[in-house]
Order: C-alpha cells, then structure tokens, then sequence
C-alpha cells in the first residue's frame, strides 16, 4: 500500500510566501513596488525557491510580469 498526503494548496503557498519574504524582506503578495524599467506594481504571486524564486508583477500599462526576485531590483513604496 502506498499512501500519499496532499496539503491544501494555501498551505503551499503561505509556506513558499513565508520563505520568500524571508529570503526577500519587504516583498509580499499585494504589495506596491517600484521597478526600474516598469514602474510601479502590484506584486502578485510568488514561485520557486532561493536563487530561482520568481514573483509576478503587474505594471498596470506594461502589463503583468514574472521577475527572478535575485535580479529584479523591486523597491516597496511607501
């Protein structure tokens, strides 16, 4: 018999959110940031881990995009 648990896919993502806040202080989901090229977003999703983590971003007139975080250069607005 092979068992297999499956966690609630908010789970998932507080666990990777909580990960990458901490890697990244000052980016959460929802937050307002600056961008150098882009402008200001609203930070929408998080994905992957350490130096691949990505986060999503939509720029309102640039549209959404998804940014390595380790390169992305992203300032919180105040």
């Amino acid at each position: 018999l092979k068992a297999s648990v499956s966690r609630p896919s908010s789970f998932v993502a507080a666990s990777i959110e909580s990960d990458i806040a901490a890697e990244h202080p000052g980016v959460q989901l929802g937050q307002l940031v600056s961008h150098p090229m882009f402008g200001e977003g609203t930070v929408l999703q998080f994905e992957g881990q350490g130096a691949s983590a990505r986060v999503q971003v939509n720029f309102g007139s640039e549209g959404s995009k998804w940014l390595v975080l380790q390169y992305a250069k992203l300032e919180p607005v105040a």
